[in-house]
Order: C-alpha cells, then structure tokens, then sequence
C-alpha cells in the first residue's frame, strides 16, 4: 500500500463512521471516473461497516481488505463480542452481498493482474450457510 500511496491524488479528512459523510468523496470518485474503493484501516464495526453500507445506495463497488482492517472488544446491555468474532462475522456478512472482501496479498495480485475481485451474493452465501449448519 505505501509504494501505491504516491500515487493519491486527492486526502479528505472524515468525521463520521462513512467516508462518504460530509467529505466531498462521492463526487471526487464521480468526477475522477472511480467506480470501485478499496477499505482498510480500523475499526471494521464501525467505520469500514459504516462506509460499506453507504456506498451500496450511491453505487459504488467495494473491496475490503481482511487482514488490513480490524475490530475491538464490545460489550454492552444487549450483550458482547470478542473483536475476533466481530471481525470474523463482519467479513462473512460484507462479502455475502455488500463488498469484495479478501486478503491484501489476493486484492495486490487482482491489481496487478487487472482483474476484478469477486464478491459473493446473498442467495449463495445463504444456501451455503445452511449446508455448513445443517450438518
């Protein structure tokens, strides 16, 4: 990633969970003709989830890479989780329909290679699901 970083154009600085809120990025992307972002950084259960889902109405495809995000330990009234099983269900969640997920070697050669990382979607996450637990 840093041997890529000279290669930004353009830092915005966020305040809210989205990187879309109030930063000016969408357009940035639109005029730039990006149609894809790729996630890191921390913390998945907030602001990589939070970036995720906005996205999806504003119609942008996204990757997220697994071993280059990360999570915390949560506990509260409706319950707790380690920041491993956040993490864990938050990547099978994203790449059951909402993000490519993969790891930083794997998204480097899809860039290198010029090929798309592929995503999962929901109908088949689903059924695989069911055949995983219902064992």
């Amino acid at each position: 990633m840093a041997q890529r970083a000279d290669q930004a154009t353009q830092v915005f600085t966020k305040v809210y969970a989205s990187v879309f809120a109030g930063t000016g990025l969408e357009a940035w992307l639109r005029e730039s003709n990006i149609d894809t972002i790729t996630l890191t950084g921390f913390m998945t259960n907030n602001c990589v989830i939070g970036s995720v889902a906005a996205a999806e109405p504003l119609g942008f495809n996204v990757e997220v890479l697994s071993d280059a995000t990360g999570a915390i330990n949560i506990a509260n009234e409706a319950g707790s989780a380690s920041a491993q099983q956040i993490h864990e269900t938050l990547m099978t969640l994203l790449h059951s329909n909402w993000a490519a997920v993969s790891t930083t070697d794997q998204w480097l050669s899809a860039l290198n290679s010029g090929s798309a990382l592929a995503g999962s979607n929901l109908i088949v996450s689903a059924a695989q699901g069911h055949e995983q637990y219902q064992r």
